[in-house]
């Protein structure tokens, strides 16, 4: 499980115009949720969260230090903290904002992490083509059990075949809370395989009886 160090600050200016002078000074508006706490608006370095964030984002645990005191904060305390959701430009990708939210780390937590494929499908070498459903999954365990990612083992897979949730392997002390067992990758046929084959159920369907065999065939 990772772990980083962060520094905030209380944020004490509210609302839209008050962020975007923060933004424009190299900040990123932070609301932390969670144990104890409900709803304490904080001012992040934006280089900094996003240096350590990457592009896929960041699950771990963060040692988040806070500058300033509010209503279940003491100055200087430092919260083990989790990105729950965020939000960023849809041109630059920069963030424009934070949810952090403060763990107990006795009590489970449900998080979003990434799915990582591993090895090679049959299915594939056969001339077949991977397509992946699902790029992450929720997940509830323990804060100190939070997996980087879960491994996507498609090395079994033949043309036609699918992975599903249930067949994920999961770490000691992680589960899935979804009640659906839905596909996370599968392996098609080739395109051009796929429309020949369409193309010859339509030519016997279309075809009288005793000619569909042969028109089938050509």
């Amino acid at each position: 499980m990772q772990q980083i160090e962060l520094a905030a600050e209380i944020r004490t200016e509210k609302g839209s115009a008050a962020a975007r002078r923060l933004r424009r000074a190299g900040k990123v508006p932070a609301v932390l949720y969670g144990h104890e706490v409900n709803g304490i608006p904080l001012t992040l370095d934006a280089r900094t969260i996003e240096k350590v964030t990457g592009p896929e984002g960041f699950n771990g645990l963060i040692d988040l230090k806070i500058s300033g005191e509010a209503e279940g904060i003491k100055a200087g305390e430092q919260l083990l903290v989790l990105i729950k959701s965020h939000q960023a430009n849809p041109l630059s990708r920069l963030l424009t904002h934070l949810d952090l939210y403060k763990v107990n780390l006795k009590e489970e937590v449900s998080i979003t992490v990434p799915l990582h494929v591993e090895g090679t499908a049959p299915g594939v070498k056969a001339g077949g083509i991977l397509d992946v459903i699902r790029r992450e999954v929720d997940v509830r365990c323990l804060p100190t059990n939070i997996p980087e990612f879960i491994t996507m083992d498609i090395s079994s897979l033949e043309q036609g075949q699918t992975l599903h949730l249930r067949d994920l392997a999961l770490p000691e002390g992680v589960t899935v809370p979804s009640e659906l067992n839905y596909t996370v990758a599968t392996v098609v046929a080739p395109k051009v395989v796929q429309e020949e084959d369409e193309a010859a159920e339509v030519v016997a369907e279309a075809a009288p009886e005793g000619e569909a065999t042969e028109e089938a065939k050509a």
